[in-house]
């Protein structure tokens, strides 16, 4: 086999092998690189390629590749975050000088991956309703029986995680939202006396950071008593602080007493 190689003779320069750089082998890589798609026989390579025609080749297989990928939108982003996030590490530490890895390359095919994605489900026939407002709780026997299973495991961590759930059921309020909150950051307000038949307040949750409010904007959820006490996020909340203070240390109580905590709050009926 022999190749074409008359219009690259003036951009290889020979030298002795002993002085030969990094620099030096990247070139004559590209030259042979150029030589072998644009000037291999067929038998090598097929057909000559123009540059437009071999761009468009790579356009195919990469549609190809990715109708064949079985990964979800979803999965390819979060993959693509892992290598930002490493990215911004050795950036930090002068380790890394290259560009942002999601380059307007990136964002085109995880577009074209969504639109797949898509359009998989479609053919699929897959259930539009998982994971939507149609896939929640129907029923407030559904709630009771979540919490049932919470009290059933007898300990303050059971306690918590009901806590946190009722705080995203009736709160809205994402994961992050929930880890940055403070007892500080809690409070409630009284309902005015004609909006029911027995008097009310709503726990307010004050939300000043989170992935939603990179601004520090002044944000507000809040929530209510239910009727029912074992499918109620007050009662949730009241149950958890009453047992993180009953099994608190010596410390945390002469805090709270010395900060003159109380409340003239009363649950449901009383209790």
């Amino acid at each position: 086999m022999q190749l074409d190689m008359e219009d690259h003779e003036d951009n290889v320069e020979l030298k002795d092998t002993a002085t030969l750089g990094a620099a030096d082998f990247q070139a004559v890589d590209n030259v042979v690189a150029e030589a072998l798609v644009f000037h291999a026989p067929n038998y090598l390579s097929g057909p000559v390629m123009t540059p437009e025609q071999l761009q468009q080749k790579r356009i195919e297989e990469g549609i190809r590749r990715l109708q064949d990928c079985k990964q979800s939108y979803s999965s390819v982003d979060m993959y693509i975050s892992a290598v930002i996030a490493l990215w911004n590490d050795q950036v930090a530490e002068g380790r890394n000088i290259s560009k942002h890895p999601r380059s307007g390359s990136v964002k085109a095919l995880l577009a074209v991956l969504q639109k797949m994605t898509v359009d998989r489900r479609k053919m699929t026939y897959q259930d539009k309703g998982v994971n939507t407002l149609f896939d929640g709780y129907k029923t407030r026997e559904q709630v009771t029986k979540t919490y049932d299973w919470y009290f059933l495991r007898n300990n303050e961590e059971g306690l918590r995680d009901m806590t946190a759930h009722s705080f995203g059921l009736y709160g809205l309020l994402r994961s992050d939202n929930q880890l940055n909150l403070a007892l500080s950051d809690l409070g409630s307000e009284d309902l005015p006396d004609d909006e029911g038949a027995t008097p009310c307040f709503a726990v307010i949750a004050l939300l000043q950071q989170g992935k939603t409010n990179t601004k520090g904007l002044v944000k507000y959820s809040a929530f209510m008593r239910a009727k029912d006490v074992f499918a109620c996020p007050v009662f949730t909340l009241a149950a958890y602080l009453f047992a993180s203070y009953a099994t608190s240390s010596a410390a945390v109580k002469e805090a709270f007493e010395h900060a003159e905590v109380y409340t003239s709050k009363v649950t449901h009926e009383n209790r």
